[in-house]
C-alpha cells in the first residue's frame, strides 16, 4: 500500500487525473515483483480498472488496493484453482486426456444456460456426459 502511495500520483478529482492514475496503477501492477494480480491484459484491463476508479473515487489508495485484490484476485491462486479443477475433471473422465475437452464443453454449457438458450445448453450437457462416459 505504501508502494502505491509512493509510485502513483493519486488524483481522482478530474477525468484526466483518473486516466493518469489508472495508467500508473496498471503499470505498477504489471512491473511489480511480488504476487501478480489477475488483471486482464490490454484495453479490457484498462477499462475494468478505470471503472473501479470511477465507482470508488472516495477510497484511499490503500483501500483501493484491497478492492483490486478482492475484485481481480491473484493470478497464482487462480491458476492453482484451475489446475485443481482440471485434475478433478480428469478423474471423472474414463479417458483422463479428455479433461480439457470436457472442461470446454461444460463452459459452453454454462454460457448457453446463462444466455437463456436451453436447447444449446442441453446439447453441450449431453456432449459433456458422453465425454465423461
Amino acid at each position: 500500500c505504501n508502494l502505491v502511495e509512493s509510485k502513483v500520483e493519486w488524483n481522482v478529482d478530474n477525468l484526466s487525473g483518473i486516466k493518469k492514475t489508472n495508467l500508473a496503477l496498471l503499470d505498477l501492477c504489471s512491473t511489480f515483483d511480488g504476487p501478480k494480480l489477475d488483471i486482464p491484459d490490454g484495453k479490457d484491463g484498462k477499462k475494468k480498472m478505470g471503472k473501479l476508479l470511477l465507482e470508488n473515487k472516495s477510497l484511499a489508495p490503500s483501500d483501493f488496493v484491497n478492492l483490486l485484490i478482492e475484485t481481480f484476485g491473484f493470478a497464482k491462486v487462480k491458476d492453482e484453482k484451475k489446475k485443481a479443477k482440471q485434475e478433478s475433471l480428469a478423474s471423472g473422465c474414463r479417458v483422463p486426456a479428455n479433461a480439457a475437452v470436457l472442461s470446454a464443453m461444460m463452459e459452453l454449457r454454462e454460457f448457453y444456460f446463462k444466455e437463456k438458450n436451453a436447447n444449446a445448453g442441453k446439447t453441450y450437457d449431453k456432449v459433456a456426459n458422453a465425454i465423461k462416459d
